[in-house]
């Protein structure tokens, strides 16, 4: 996922937007992994390390800004992955990270919230 972001950024493609194509393959199948590894064979395996997954991503957002499309597909992952997370794991992760990289954490568990996760309203 790492070097996803990092080829991801929009000053990285500004020079080379035919690598846009390949990235957002590279995102759908990232997404596609972690969907299955949130699968309920997967869910416990996954829960113990989904918190690093999620900060993985946040702090590569932090250093430069992902092209939308690719964004787009890694978000759909990291929402299958923020719902196997419990909220103590999400609240200890909000905690250990920096000032700077929590408002990114804040904005994705906000938009997480509001357009994933099931509420029960219709």
């Amino acid at each position: 996922m790492s070097s996803c972001i990092q080829l991801g950024s929009s000053d990285s493609l500004a020079g080379r937007p035919h690598m846009v194509t390949d990235l957002v393959h590279s995102a759908q199948l990232i997404t596609r992994l972690l969907t299955l590894l949130s699968s309920p064979a997967y869910k416990t395996d996954l829960s113990k390390v989904a918190h690093s997954i999620l900060a993985e991503y946040v702090l590569g957002v932090q250093r430069g800004s992902l092209h939308m499309a690719v964004k787009k597909e890694l978000v759909r992952g990291l929402y299958k992955v923020m719902s196997i997370c419990d909220k103590f794991r999400l609240a200890a992760l909000n905690a250990s990270l920096p000032a700077g990289v929590k408002d990114n954490f804040k904005v994705l568990h906000q938009d997480y919230e509001k357009y994933h996760r099931y509420s029960g309203f219709v």
